[in-house]
């Protein structure tokens, strides 16, 4: 049995319930480079329409979500963790090696979690969720009614014979543009900011994992 959901991490009490619930439990972490992380954050936001108007920057998205800062303070969130559960309790991967070597991760991850490590996964090199925003947040909001509909027992059939007519495909054609077409690129002054306040996280994470991060900046 498993649960996954990015906003246990950073969440502060969240490490002493887990433990008091199951103790022995494997803590899976993963990590990219704060900021991309951060930018991948806005691109979401976008996506599902947590974040519109007509300034959809990436500087208007920093004003007004903390959460793409917070949820890139890895050291401060790992060290409360290590508080609660042993080092050989929790596992951390990085997405550049998820990346470089997706093979190899899924290997480790099942060493970990103590299932059969041969296992190769389908569609182990395959990217999935690839970003996009919504020309209509009204119709990309029908859309998910209907696919919550279609997830009730008995009619989940339907989400895949959409896919097969092509429904699916002509949605995303009429209603979807590339991330980087609807949202414009971020100043580099602000990656900057970034990074510098980053800096000292990183270099915590550095010691924590005994692994250069000298590629975060």
């Amino acid at each position: 049995m498993g649960e996954i959901s990015p906003s246990y991490f950073c969440e502060a009490g969240v490490p002493e319930r887990i433990h008091n619930y199951a103790p022995d439990a494997k803590i899976l972490v993963s990590f990219r480079d704060p900021v991309q992380r951060a930018l991948s954050n806005h691109r979401h936001e976008v996506r599902v329409g947590h974040f519109t108007g007509a300034d959809l920057t990436f500087e208007a998205g920093l004003k007004n979500n903390p959460m793409y800062v917070e949820q890139g303070r890895y050291a401060t969130h790992l060290e409360r963790w290590l508080e609660y559960f042993p080092r050989e309790q929790i596992l951390v991967v990085l997405q550049e090696d998820i990346a470089t070597a997706p093979l190899a991760v899924a290997r480790e991850v099942c060493r970990f979690v103590g299932v059969d490590e041969d296992y190769e996964p389908q569609g182990l090199t395959k990217k999935f969720n690839r970003s996009y925003a919504n020309r209509s947040q009204y119709v990309a909001g029908f859309k998910d009614r209907l696919y919550a509909l279609t997830r009730l027992p008995g009619v989940s059939w339907l989400w895949s014979l959409a896919s097969t007519l092509g429904v699916r495909s002509l949605y995303r054609r009429f209603n979807t543009v590339p991330s980087d077409v609807a949202i414009p690129d971020p100043d580099d002054r602000t990656l900057a900011e970034l990074r510098k306040h980053f800096h000292p996280e990183v270099k915590r994470l550095s010691n924590l994992l005994n692994r250069d991060l000298g590629s975060w900046g």
